[in-house]
Parts: C-alpha cells; sequence; structure tokens
C-alpha cells in the first residue's frame, strides 16, 4: 500500500490530508490496521476495481465512495471520426500558452470550469475549496515544466489542455477542459491534443478520467483512447 502525507492539500483545504492507494498484493487487516491509525482529516483511498473484497469492509469504517477513476492511453493511430466530429477538428487550432494565456486559464478556473471532482462534488467542501485546488495545482504544474496549450476557434480560446512527460516520450495529460462560454458548444470533443503529441514526437497520451463525468468519458473514448486501468476512490472526514 502507498501511503502520501498530501501536504499540498492543506493550503486548498486547511486541514491534514493523506492519500492511500492499495495494491494487489496488499491483505485487508494490514489496510484496515493503517486506515484505523490515521488520524488527517481528511483521507483519499484508492482502490483497484477488481479488488472487490475490500468495498465493504472500508466503508465500515467511514469511507464513502466518491467516483470511479478510468486511466486511459492513446497510442496515437489515427481515428475516423463521424461527419460532424471531423467539421470540428477541421475548424479548431492549437498553440503553445504564452503568460498572458495561462492567466486567462486562471481566470477560466475561478469561474468553475470543473464541477464533477471529489472535492467539488463533497458536501463538507465548499465549491471554493474545489476552485483553489485548480487554482494552486496548475501553478504548481507549470513551475515544474509543464505544457500548456490552447485551442482555438474563429479567433477565441475555446479549451485548453496540460501535459507532462515520463522521461521517456509518453505524455500524461493530467488536465483538460473547455472554457465557460463554450461548454455547451461540442468543441470540447476534439480538445485531446493528439496532434500535439504527434508534432511533437511523443509515443502516447495517458489521460485520467472520472465516472463522474461520463461526457468526457465518451469523448476521450471516442478519440482511440483505451481503458488500462480503473480505481475506485473513497473519501473520509474526520
Amino acid at each position: 500500500m502507498k501511503i502520501v502525507d498530501a501536504f499540498w492539500e492543506k493550503r486548498n483545504f486547511g486541514v491534514d490530508t493523506t492519500e492511500f492507494t492499495i495494491e494487489n498484493e496488499d491483505k485487508i487487516n494490514n489496510v484496515l490496521e493503517a486506515l484505523n491509525n490515521c488520524t488527517s482529516k481528511y483521507q483519499v483511498l484508492r482502490l483497484p476495481s477488481h479488488m472487490t473484497e475490500f468495498i465493504f469492509e472500508i466503508q465500515k469504517i467511514g469511507f464513502v465512495f466518491v467516483e470511479d477513476i478510468f486511466t486511459l492511453r492513446n497510442d496515437l493511430k489515427p481515428v475516423e471520426m463521424n461527419p460532424i466530429t471531423q467539421r470540428i477538428y477541421n475548424a479548431v487550432s492549437y498553440a503553445e500558452m504564452n503568460e498572458e494565456d495561462f492567466n486567462e486559464l486562471l481566470k477560466e478556473i475561478k469561474k468553475g470550469i470543473f464541477d464533477s471532482d471529489r472535492v467539488f462534488i463533497d458536501p463538507l467542501f465548499k465549491n471554493e475549496d474545489a476552485l483553489n485546488r485548480y487554482y494552486n495545482w496548475l501553478k504548481d504544474e507549470k513551475e515544474r515544466g509543464a505544457l500548456f496549450y490552447k485551442f482555438v476557434y474563429k479567433s477565441n480560446t475555446i479549451g485548453f489542455v496540460a501535459f507532462k512527460n515520463d522521461g521517456q516520450d509518453n505524455y500524461y495529460g493530467f488536465l483538460a477542459g473547455v472554457y465557460s462560454d463554450y461548454k455547451k458548444s461540442g468543441l470540447g470533443s476534439v480538445i485531446y491534443g493528439i496532434d500535439i503529441i504527434r508534432d511533437i514526437k511523443g509515443k502516447s497520451i495517458i489521460s485520467v478520467v472520472s465516472s463522474n463525468n461520463t461526457k468526457q468519458l465518451k469523448n476521450v473514448i471516442s478519440q482511440g483512447f483505451k481503458i488500462e486501468s480503473s480505481y475506485h476512490v473513497f473519501v473520509k472526514h474526520i
């Protein structure tokens, strides 16, 4: 089992946070002992979805299910699009963000363009907590060298994608989104950055999608992403 002191979350929520990831070889008694000994005010537990024997036991000690997380991979193979998606694809361009673009992205984050993650839907957090979490996360990743790209339609920025390189030319698309004015436009179906990674000679894109956002999950699958793994995610407040 991996246990991480998520110290960065104290800046966002004001409470100590511990994250647990259960692994295949873990025994349920050892896991329960570690969980019961944790005193952090907010706890997050990721459970491989095939380890069903853990589900009921962890709920008995106060953990609540919030989402499934799917990890998907795209090996940059051509994908056949339907005529509507192809027209959208042809009309949208992309460019690496400059400082002004990044500041625009941060303003969009504050508008609340993400509203389905485990923090936003949690009644014990304020929506503001979720927005601050994204805001601080993106600023931190930019300082660490993440790549940020904007998508443009008719001279207007409609959304973004952000990538990290694993050092072997596989790119983790850790966040992507459509800006508030275009949420219902249908333009989000093509902003996953496949052409970007091809252009910079990457090998693949890895993306993570929540079950709370089925529209996003359908979109990435339609773009040729294949599910590699999934986790149940539970949280506990003390």
